[in-house]
This record gives C-alpha cells, structure tokens and sequence, in this order.
C-alpha cells in the first residue's frame, strides 16, 4: 500500500488540509483501496487557525520516510505562528529527507515559502499565495527559487500552489498520479464534482 503524510503544523488552514483527509478517505474506502493516509505533526498537539485544536498521535521524530511515496504540506497564517516552522531544526531535517528520498513534495499556499525556507529547493520553480500585493511572492523569492505567478506549480515532484482553493485541485492531481485517471473520475464522481 503506497502511504502519504499530511504534515499539520501551528497555524495550519483546515481548508488546505481537509480536502486530502476526504479525497483520500473516500479513495481507500471505495477507489483503488492501495493509498493511504496519515496524520503527522511537530508535536502531539496543534493548534489551527481559526482557533482548531486537533491532537494527533504520530510526529515527525517518529517517522521513516522510505515507508511514504508523499508528503504534503498544508499552509497557514502567521498570526496563528505558522511561520514560526521555518526556525524549526526538526521540521528542516524532516525535509531534507523527504527530498533524499525522492518522495511528492506538496506544498499548499504559504507551505511553499516553508518548503523553501530550508534551502533545499534552490532553483525550482515554486508558487505560493498569489494576493496581498505580492508580499508571499516577495517571500517566497527570496529563497533562490523560481516565482511562477500561476495557481499551480509542478517542478517534476514539488508541487505547490497558491491558495485554499487549490487544495482539491491538488489532491485530486495526486490521487491521480498515484492511481490512475479512471480512479480520480471515479472518485470525483462519487463525491459530487
């Protein structure tokens, strides 16, 4: 069974996590039943934006990556400390090693410019939160990477994007890449889109 990782980090947007919770739900319950997904964060506690507590049993310091073909990244706010990753030593390493194992790196909104603030993906071509005068951009820019001022972005197996509404767009793209184009209609389908 192929595995993915949902990372919930401080400040997480539910609208950017919730949509690979379902899309992938409704796949191992009645699609291709081959992918599933957890739940990972820093701690066993986390804190959403919009004030949602959530406990979650697995954290990064207890994962081996090679058992996972995905890791996702879900954005959020700043007010809700969510840039306060980037200074994180745990969260860095955790990445490094996803990119040495050549896994999908999803990144959703503002989980790109975290995605970037490792350094580990000079020169790719990223997209993060498109409004707000260009601030995220400018954000995301200055961390060596290629600003592409599109909705989606995929550079071979980093793929990022601009907003809340790209979540479905991008887990659907990743069930997907992962199944097959038949499965993902079918699960469109059965879930009303």
């Amino acid at each position: 069974m192929k595995k993915i990782l949902l990372l919930l980090l401080p400040g997480v947007e539910s609208m950017e996590f919730s949509p690979f919770l379902d899309i992938f739900g409704w796949n191992e319950m009645l699609g291709s039943k081959d992918i599933h997904l957890e739940l990972c964060t820093l701690e066993k506690e986390v804190s959403s934006s919009w004030n949602l507590n959530l406990k979650v049993e697995k954290q990064i310091r207890n994962i081996e990556l090679r058992d996972y073909i995905a890791v996702v990244i879900p954005g959020g706010f700043g007010s809700y400390h969510y840039f306060d990753t980037i200074e994180n030593t745990e969260f860095r390493s955790f990445i490094q090693k996803a990119k040495k194992e050549e896994l999908y790196i999803l990144g959703i909104c503002t989980g790109s410019i975290l995605l970037a603030s490792t350094g580990y993906f000079a020169n790719k071509k990223m997209t993060t939160y498109l409004y707000e005068n260009g601030r995220y951009s400018k954000q995301l820019s200055q961390y060596q990477v290629e600003f592409k001022n599109t909705m989606i972005c995929k550079d071979d197996k980093l793929w990022t994007s601009s907003g809340p509404s790209t979540a479905i767009p991008m887990a659907f793209d990743l069930l997907e890449e992962l199944s097959s184009r038949k499965n993902r209609k079918y699960i469109e389908a059965i879930m009303g889109f």
